[in-house]
């Protein structure tokens, strides 16, 4: 009788995972401005203390090497997930494989008041 009724809610749990996949930015780099490096990017957002969290996603090619940073902290503690990779960093290098990496940046003390965060990823 139980067995049945867990199908449900892991149906209902995948669709609440695929609904705030569709919910992150992709990450995507200037192509064909000189001002810019080609391979850097950076994003302003809100850093919340609940969810939903700001959300990114980074796509990249095996053994590039990923940049992800929080430049900008407020008055809260703000961190990043990179999810199946590394957990509440402020900055983070690392070796890619051919995925699609997703990022989340929240303030990692509970119920603080929102605050605005400045983040860069280059990939090279």
């Amino acid at each position: 009788m139980f067995r049945h009724a867990a199908v449900p809610a892991i149906f209902l749990s995948a669709l609440t995972a695929a609904h705030a996949q569709e919910q992150c930015t992709p990450i995507h780099f200037a192509l064909g401005d000189f001002a810019l490096d080609a391979s850097t990017a950076t994003f302003r957002g809100t850093a919340r203390s609940d969810p939903p969290f700001a959300c990114y996603t980074l796509t990249t090619g095996p053994r590039q090497t990923a940049t992800v940073g929080i430049l900008q902290r407020s008055k809260g503690d703000i961190a990043f997930n990179i999810e199946g990779l590394v957990d509440s960093r402020g900055s983070y290098t690392f070796k890619t494989e051919a995925k699609t990496y997703k990022i989340e940046i929240y303030q990692t003390f509970a119920r603080r008041p929102d605050q605005p965060f400045t983040m860069q990823v280059s990939v090279n």
